[in-house]
């Protein structure tokens, strides 16, 4: 069984999970510019778009709108999302709803995920655009949260729904906050990375910062530019490549001490080419995911090779995982790109998929993408080897109940164990994606319609509403850098 092929024409637009990223406000003003700068930045922009088709997170391009994927956001973590309470050092339920100009945080109930307001306080808080590369603090009653190529951080009191304070500068114009996470109460760390291209050179800041009294105690560049980012066992890693094209790739280890770097063998990055009026991209970003339990690293190519690193001695271990069962098919060799997505699971074993595409134009001449689905498979780190799950699959989510739920273009929904059993299929042969995903209950649109699919991991289908729920701020979170 091969993977199935969708073709889509126009200028691009992130679809799936991607749908549902929040927006961004645009800044009131913007620089003077010349014609060059003009010329140079519209280059940039159809680079960025045809960029766009290829990195969706957990979705393949669909429909004819442009959003430029040089956002950055939510991590993914290997956990569950799971259901909480307001308690100390547990944050409450939160999410981030987006409208035409602003983005709103708001509370959100654990059973409905609707919006809910609380008697005497303000039910929601204006973001301007923060939206990317969240963390709450140890304590779960702060949250900081980043900006999109305004890099600067804000501060929120999720307790009593209140802006703390200005927001924090940490990088120039044009670069984005991907990352954030907090060592201790008195320790922040944020990942900032610069998203221009065609052909500035990229690269990635790693900022230590004091959140009491909002100061940046240092600062450390790299020179690399950021493809993936991965949180967990008290750290953050972070997958490198070259700044400008494709090239071998380096894993960089974040911590209270520093960052520690180590070269792989396993080659990332994107290259621009031709002009203005014939832009083109080829991008190769193989997928990152952390064993906080194991404290290592899984680098995993589109060729299924994977690098295991032990992130404490930052040990590289390169292995080629044996098949078992049937085989989805090998991606052809002259692919203009590959993306992959990667999980660890309880238990250890790694859930990764992705998508592969080729580039090119419609009858009419404008952009077009070719994308196939690179599949749903499970890799065993014990035994080194690999099994084929679902082959329409480009995106997945780890459920509560010990569920991975999958889809995909003409796929449907799936819900597997994380033994790789199929437990149900829904709407198959139907493109579908999840926008949301909690405790047992997966949130999913089906083909071009505005209604929300409930779907109970352990029943099927249970019911359907009109608004999808708010992108809710918990461990497994979209994110286009997971």
């Amino acid at each position: 069984m091969t993977p199935e092929s969708r073709r889509v024409s126009g200028a691009p637009q992130l679809s799936g999970e991607n749908d549902r990223r929040p927006s961004r406000t645009e800044p009131a003003a913007a620089k003077p510019t010349t014609g060059d700068d003009r010329n140079s930045r519209s280059r940039a922009s159809n680079a960025r778009i045809l960029l766009a088709m290829m990195r969706s997170a957990h979705g393949i391009a669909v429909l004819a709108a442009v959003a430029a994927l040089s956002a950055l956001g939510l991590t993914r973590s290997a956990g569950h999302a799971q259901p909480r309470a307001a308690t100390k050092g547990v944050p409450p339920l939160v999410g981030i709803v987006s409208g035409p100009k602003q983005q709103w945080l708001v509370r959100a109930d654990t059973k409905s995920l609707k919006p809910v307001a609380r008697a005497g306080r303000t039910s929601k808080l204006a973001l301007d655009g923060h939206t990317f590369g969240w963390s709450f603090s140890p304590t779960g009653d702060q949250l900081v949260l980043g900006r999109d190529r305004i890099p600067e951080l804000r501060f929120l009191d999720v307790r009593r729904f209140r802006r703390l304070g200005k927001d924090l500068g940490v990088g120039d114009w044009d670069a984005t906050v991907a990352a954030t996470a907090w060592f201790d109460s008195q320790t922040l760390v944020a990942v900032v990375a610069g998203v221009d291209c065609c052909p500035a050179v990229r690269s990635t800041t790693v900022l230590w910062i004091d959140p009491l009294n909002r100061e940046i105690v240092r600062r450390q560049p790299l020179d690399e530019a950021l493809v993936r980012v991965a949180k967990g066992w008290g750290g953050i890693a972070l997958l490198l490549a070259p700044p400008v094209g494709i090239g071998p790739s380096r894993l960089a280890v974040v911590d209270r001490s520093g960052v520690r770097v180590v070269p792989l063998g396993i080659s990332s990055g994107t290259e621009y080419s031709g002009d203005e009026s014939d832009p083109r991209a080829r991008t190769n970003h193989p997928a990152l995911a952390v064993d906080s339990n194991r404290q290592v690293a899984y680098v995993v190519a589109a060729d299924g090779e994977v690098a295991e690193v032990n992130l404490a001695t930052l040990t590289i271990t390169t292995r080629r995982p044996v098949a078992t069962g049937r085989q989805l098919s090998a991606p052809a060799k002259f692919l203009e790109g590959s993306v992959r997505h990667a999980v660890v699971l309880p238990g250890g074993v790694i859930a990764a998929t992705g998508t592969d595409y080729t580039m090119g134009k419609d009858a009419s001449g404008r952009p077009s993408v070719l994308a196939t689905p690179s599949g749903l498979h499970l890799v065993n780190p014990y035994s080194w080897t690999v099994r084929a799950v679902d082959a329409g699959a480009t995106s997945l989510r780890v459920m509560a109940g010990g569920e991975l739920v999958a889809s995909g273009p003409r796929s449907g929904v799936a819900a597997f164990g994380f033994d790789g059993v199929l437990r149900f299929r829904a709407f198959p042969g139907k493109y579908a994606w999840i926008v949301e995903a909690f405790d047992k209950r997966a949130y999913v649109r089906v083909g071009n319609s505005r209604r929300v699919k409930v779907i109970d991991v352990m029943r099927g289908v249970v019911g359907e509403r009109k608004q999808a729920p708010p992108s809710l701020l918990v461990d497994g979170a979209w994110n286009p850098w997971s």
